[in-house]
């Protein structure tokens, strides 16, 4: 008897060991993360540095984080530097890269276009082609020169903002549309998204169109929920700022061909569901999200702990609320001065220039493993 509850005794006490090892595990340099449930979402990561000599050191982060699809752009004005020369050497290099270590890729189409090709409505992020159909021999080009190389692919970025494209609803409708009729003729394969809406229109969607009853903002030290009150939603929805923001998404949803409806989502985890809830009702296609992130560091004390703490609620939302895809941004920091556009900046996963790994790679790395 005495002997069987010391072996009972035993066995309870390596459970227990075991159990404590395995949290102790899972939560090593990550800032307490614990996965419960499996990762439901294909993750990627949006424009990881990709320079020849930044490659095959992206290409050991992509394979230690388990990301096997990167979302890259593609900017017409880069190909084309002198009228009727396209150099495609670079994309031939990075397209080999990418096939021969089973990447996907996803392909970002700027709204951007070689100085002879752009109207007079642009700015230092977009413009409108003066030739649809100039535009529409480059897209042929690339296409054919990358058929079935290319995962994914969609025309612009953020269009719902006259920042990231400078055109009318009838203007990114038309180049979208052009951009899907020759995927689907040269490589059907290839997916089309939509060019993705930002954070901000899907909240203001969510607020405005679905009735939501509470939102989050950063108090200062915390996400508090806000109760909506109704005098100021209204005042707020009915002005005309916001009604010609919608009007402008609501004719893109209605005429735009895609198949795959994108949405960015930045800062506030706290209010993903409602956002994704939301777009789901203006769209009978699957829906991803090619950056999200934070935090906002405007508005939100900087630490990389805090990141590393704030990064948790980010995947575990972006698992959870019905994405097919989302891509991270960003891995690697860049400094405000870079010579490319830098934005969020501190959200990478990776320091730059030191390349030492963050608070938040741990947490990512554990999540996704």
């Amino acid at each position: 008897m005495k002997r069987a509850l010391l072996i009972s005794s035993i066995v309870i006490i390596l459970i227990i060991l075991g159990v404590s090892v395995f949290l102790i595990m899972n939560n090593r340099g990550g800032g307490g993360i614990i996965v419960k449930e499996p990762v439901n979402v294909k993750m990627g990561t949006a424009f990881p540095p990709f320079k020849a000599d930044q490659r095959e050191r992206t290409l050991g982060a992509l394979k230690d984080l388990n990301i096997d699809r990167i979302r890259l752009s593609l900017a017409w004005d880069s190909v084309e530097q002198e009228e009727g020369e396209r150099n495609w050497k670079w994309w031939d290099t990075r397209m080999d890269f990418i096939n021969e270590n089973n990447l996907k890729i996803m392909v970002t189409a700027e709204s951007r276009g070689p100085d002879w090709e752009c109207t007079e409505v642009k700015n230092k992020e977009s413009c409108v082609f003066k030739d649809p159909e100039a535009f529409e021999e480059f897209i042929d080009e690339f296409l054919t020169r990358y058929k079935n190389k290319i995962y994914m692919i969609q025309f612009g970025n953020e269009w719902n903002s006259d920042y990231w494209y400078a055109g009318t609803a009838e203007d990114y409708v038309l180049f979208q549309n052009i951009l899907y009729d020759s995927v689907k003729s040269i490589t059907p394969s290839t997916k089309v998204a939509l060019g993705a809406i930002t954070s901000e229109a899907s909240r203001k969607i969510s607020y405005c169109r679905d009735s939501i009853t509470e939102y989050h903002e950063f108090d200062g030290k915390k996400f508090s929920v806000t109760k909506v009150n109704e005098k100021e939603r209204d005042d707020y929805c009915n002005s005309e700022a916001v009604e010609n923001g919608w009007k402008r998404m609501s004719h893109v949803f209605e005429n735009a061909k895609y198949d795959l409806f994108d949405m960015h989502l930045y800062d506030i985890p706290e209010d993903w569901q409602a956002a994704y809830d939301a777009v789901d009702k203006l769209t009978d296609k699957p829906i991803i999200c090619s950056e999200f992130g934070g935090p906002n560091f405007y508005k939100e004390p900087y630490s990389e702990e805090y990141q590393a703490e704030r990064l948790v609620k980010y995947l575990e939302a972006v698992n959870s609320i019905g994405l097919e895809e989302a891509y991270y941004y960003k891995l690697v920091d860049c400094p405000r001065t870079d010579e490319d556009s830098c934005f969020h900046e501190n959200s990478g996963l990776i320091k730059s220039p030191s390349l030492e790994k963050k608070p938040a790679y741990h947490v990512f790395k554990e999540f996704m493993n």
